[in-house]
């Protein structure tokens, strides 16, 4: 094998190389950016429904106090 093939070779893997990370620079920035904003939008949902589930749950247990309270 020649000098000639070995840089042969060497170009054809930094073609791939190139284009893997092309490829992956922009599902980095695209995909990635509009996972990361679904995911942390569905954490902020998600803790907003945990909050009115918490003062719900407060509520209840201070009217059901207050009715137990008034029946004894």
């Amino acid at each position: 094998m020649s000098r000639y093939d070995d840089t042969i070779i060497i170009r054809k893997h930094w073609e791939k190389s190139k284009n893997k990370r092309r490829r992956r620079r922009f599902f980095d920035t695209g995909y990635r950016n509009i996972g990361l904003k679904l995911w942390i939008f569905g954490d902020i949902l998600r803790a907003v429904e945990d909050n009115e589930k918490e003062m719900r749950g407060k509520e209840d247990d201070e009217k059901g106090a207050g009715t137990a309270c008034d029946q004894g």
